[in-house]
């Protein structure tokens, strides 16, 4: 398969990424050398720091690619732009910001970075394993996983856990059944089965009438009432 440098934009991204503070407001950070490194909160904006981290993934794929193809880097398949700069990296971006695509920038990266045999050990393959971690802290979170087996395979593990069955949200749609009034009301709960309920509940509290559940639609939704 062929090998090729990558752009300055694409490096741009992985550097961003690393400074995006995941649910508990920690930055990436990644060893090297026995010393621990970071971009961090406080040097988000430090001119030189960026530079050095992006120039760093940046001569690790030319010396890469430059191993398998030979030659000098002005002759190397890719982009020939010259060194990364602090403009390069972007002052916003959409949110959420998109974990799953900025995994696959990575292994896109790696790919084309892993060629000579300095690879494993070196600076650039540390930060991306770390990237590819952080990526996964911020989806698990995202996503609302639980901290152990799912509760369909292991639900003796999760009695009494609040954390059992992730919650979600829902959009109870129905009539009253005395007066055929329509009514809608959104709630959050692990199932549609309970959400159900827990409407039925609310309105047989609140008004003391029956409420005739039409629909249960996950999710947001406009309804005409």
């Amino acid at each position: 398969m062929s090998a090729w440098v990558v752009s300055r934009k694409h490096i741009a991204y992985m550097v961003l990424a690393s400074t995006i503070p995941d649910f508990l407001g920690s930055r990436l950070e990644w060893f090297h050398g026995g010393n621990k490194k970071e971009i961090g909160p406080a040097e988000r904006w430090n001119r030189d720091r960026i530079e050095a981290v992006g120039n760093m993934l940046w001569k690790q794929c030319v010396k890469s690619v430059k191993y398998r193809y030979g030659g000098p880097a002005s002759k190397l398949p890719g982009h020939k732009s010259g060194k990364f700069k602090f403009e390069d990296v972007p002052l916003t971006y959409p949110e959420p910001f998109d974990w799953i695509q900025l995994i696959q920038s990575v292994h896109c990266y790696e790919y084309q970075s892993c060629e000579d045999p300095d690879w494993k050990p070196s600076e650039a393959h540390e930060f991306c394993k770390c990237l590819i971690e952080f990526a996964l802290v911020h989806l698990t979170h995202n996503k609302a996983c639980v901290w152990g087996p799912p509760a369909w395979l292991a639900p003796e593990d999760y009695e009494g856990r609040p954390d059992a069955h992730p919650k979600k949200k829902f959009v109870v749609i129905g009539t009253y059944k005395d007066n055929q009034q329509r009514y809608a009301q959104d709630i959050e709960a692990d199932t549609a089965e309970h959400a159900e309920k827990d409407i039925c509940d609310l309105v047989k509290e609140e008004s003391g009438e029956d409420l005739l559940v039409a629909a249960v639609v996950e999710g947001d939704c406009n309804v005409v009432l």
